[in-house]
C-alpha cells in the first residue's frame, strides 16, 4: 500500500468466504481479475482494482479527515458531542461513520474509565445502504466494538453472551424524496425518541446520525421537528459546495443555534452499482447465524434449501398470528394478492394484538383494527389473505403508533397453503416470533416494492439454488 503501512492476511474460517461460491459468483469476485493472479482478493470489495497490478491493494486517502477526526475527539466527558453525518454516497460517507465511531470508542477505551465505556450511539436513517441493518431499514445501535469492513460483514445478529446492540429497526423499503410520507417520519421520530430516552441510562454517550438523501429538502416545519429531536452539536456535510442540497434543510436552523457545519472534499472512490452493494447484504444477511459468543458466523448452506431458518405462520381469521398484508408502492388488484405474496421478500413487522372484528361486507371477510392503529379494515382475498384495503391508504395502518411497532427482521415467502391457512417462510437469523406472541404481538407482513433495478427481489436466493443442483448432478 505505502512504505508506511503493514498489512497482515489472517484466514477466517466465519463461512463467509463460502458465500461467492452460492450462485452469485460475479457480485462478490472483482470483475477483471483471475483468482490466480493474486494470492488473495478483497471480499465482496467496493472499488476497482487496477488490472495492471493485481497485487495492489487501493489506498483510501483519509488525510483531509485527520483534523476533523482530531476535533470529534476533543470533548468534555460531561457534553459528549452529537454529530449529524450527510453528503454524497460513494464518496466515503460509511467509512467516515466507522472512522468517527472507531475514534470515539478509542477515546472512551484509553480513558481512565475505559472499564465503564460509554459505547456510541448510531442513528442510522438511511434506508439504501444501512450499517448494521439489513436493506429498507432505518436502527438505532449502540456500538461497543470497533468497526471494519463493508456493512455486509458486521450485521448483527441476536447474540446470547451479551445484549442485543440494535436496540430497535424500523422497515421502510426503498424511498425517494418524492415518496417521503407521514408514516416514514413517524418511524424516524420513534427512532430519535428513543434514543433520547436512552441517554438518561446512557450518560455521555456520545450520537452520530447519519442523514440519508430523501430527507434532503424537507419543508421547514418538518425540519425544525427532526432538528429538534436530533440536538446536533455539528454538522459533518461530504460536499465541499456551500450550496450542497444535503444542507438544504439544516442550514439556516445550525445558523440559529450556532451548530458548526464542516464541509469535508468528496473522494470518488467507490464505483460499486447499488444493486450489487444490495445483493451483497441480503445475501449476507440470510446466511448469517445466530452465535452463543459475539463472533458472527455464515451458513455455506443455500438458503431456500435450509430448514433451520423456516417458520409456518397461520394468517386465519380466528388467532392467526398474521393480521395484515401491506404492499407498499404497488397497485395490485386484491385478487392478485396471492400471486405477489408468493417468492417476494417480506418484512415481519410487530404490532399490538387488538380485538378483531370479524363481519361480512359484500361477500367478503373484512376485519376491523383497533388498539394503536387508525381506523381501517383488512379485507380477505379468496385464499383467505389478509390484505389491507386499497382505498383506506397504506400511511392510515403504517402511521399507527410508531413506538408501539417494530421490525422483526427479513424473509422470503417460500408456501401459502391455503387450506390451513398458513405461510411458510425463510427468515432472517434473528426472527423470534413465539417470543413476540407472547409478549403480546401480532405480526403485518410489508411487502416492498421492487426496484427497476432489481432491489428487493429474490433473484439471488433461487441462483444460489441453481448453484446447488448444478454441484449435486
Amino acid at each position: 500500500m505505502t512504505n508506511q503501512a503493514e498489512l497482515q492476511l489472517d484466514p477466517s474460517h466465519d463461512g463467509i468466504n463460502d458465500l461467492p461460491s452460492m450462485g452469485t459468483r460475479d457480485k462478490w469476485a472483482p470483475p477483471g481479475i483471475k483468482h490466480s493472479a493474486s494470492p488473495f482478493y478483497v471480499l465482496g470489495h467496493s472499488f476497482e482494482l487496477d488490472l495492471k497490478a493485481p497485487r495492489r491493494l487501493r489506498e483510501l486517502n483519509i488525510d483531509p479527515w485527520k483534523t476533523l477526526l482530531a476535533n470529534v475527539i476533543d470533548y468534555d466527558a460531561a457534553s459528549p458531542p452529537r454529530v449529524l453525518v450527510c453528503g454524497r454516497r460513494s464518496s466515503g460517507l460509511s467509512t467516515l461513520v466507522r472512522c468517527i465511531t472507531n475514534r470515539l470508542l478509542a477515546k472512551q477505551a484509553n480513558s481512565s474509565k475505559s472499564a465503564h465505556m460509554a459505547g456510541v450511539t448510531l442513528v442510522d436513517l438511511d434506508a439504501n445502504t444501512p450499517e448494521f441493518a439489513p436493506p429498507g431499514m432505518i436502527s438505532l445501535v449502540h456500538v461497543r466494538n470497533l468497526v471494519f469492513g463493508p456493512p455486509f460483514t458486521h450485521l448483527m445478529p441476536p447474540s446470547k453472551a451479551d445484549t442485543n446492540p440494535m436496540l430497535r429497526k424500523h422497515f421502510l423499503g426503498d424511498i425517494d424524496a418524492i415518496d417521503l410520507a407521514d408514516w416514514h417520519l413517524a418511524k424516524v421520530y420513534d427512532l430519535l425518541d428513543l434514543e433520547k430516552d436512552s441517554q438518561t441510562r446512557r450518560k455521555n454517550t456520545p450520537v452520530v446520525i447519519v442523514l440519508p438523501k430523501w430527507l434532503n429538502g424537507v419543508d421547514p416545519s418538518t425540519a425544525s421537528k427532526l432538528w429538534n429531536k436530533m440536538s446536533p452539536t455539528q454538522i459533518i456535510c461530504l460536499d465541499p459546495n456551500p450550496a450542497s442540497p444535503h444542507l438544504e434543510p439544516w442550514r439556516l436552523l445550525a445558523g440559529r443555534d450556532s451548530c458548526a457545519i464542516c464541509r469535508m472534499p468528496v473522494q470518488v472512490f467507490d464505483r460499486i452499482p447499488v444493486v450489487r452493494e444490495h445483493n451483497l447484504q441480503m445475501q449476507s444477511y440470510f446466511h448469517l447465524e445466530g452465535s452463543d459468543t459475539s463472533r458472527q458466523l455464515w451458513s455455506e448452506m443455500p438458503i431456500l434449501a435450509t430448514t433451520s431458518r423456516t417458520a409456518t405462520l397461520s394468517y386465519r381469521s380466528d388467532g392467526g398470528i398474521i393480521c395484515v398484508i401491506i404492499l407498499l408502492g404497488s397497485h395490485v388488484a386484491l385478487e392478485d394478492t396471492y400471486e405477489a405474496l408468493g417468492g417476494s421478500l417480506v418484512a415481519l413487522v410487530a404490532v399490538p394484538m387488538s380485538e378483531t372484528l370479524v363481519h361480512p361486507d359484500s361477500g367478503l371477510e373484512t376485519d376491523s383494527l383497533k388498539s394503536g392503529f387508525r381506523s381501517g379494515e383488512v379485507r380477505r382475498t379468496d385464499e383467505g389473505l389478509p390484505r389491507w384495503q386499497e382505498h383506506a391508504g397504506v400511511e392510515d395502518f403504517l402511521q399507527c403508533r410508531a413506538q408501539h411497532s417494530f421490525c422483526l427482521g427479513l424473509a422470503i415467502v417460500q408456501e401459502i397453503d391455503v387450506a390451513k391457512r398458513e405461510l411458510s417462510l425463510t427468515t432472517g437469523p434473528e426472527i423470534q416470533v413465539d417470543d413476540i406472541q407472547r409478549q403480546g404481538y401480532r405480526v403485518a407482513l410489508v411487502v416492498p416494492k421492487a426496484t427497476a433495478d432489481g432491489r428487493f427481489r429474490t433473484d439471488w436466493a433461487h441462483r444460489e439454488m441453481g448453484t446447488s443442483n448444478g454441484r449435486s448432478q
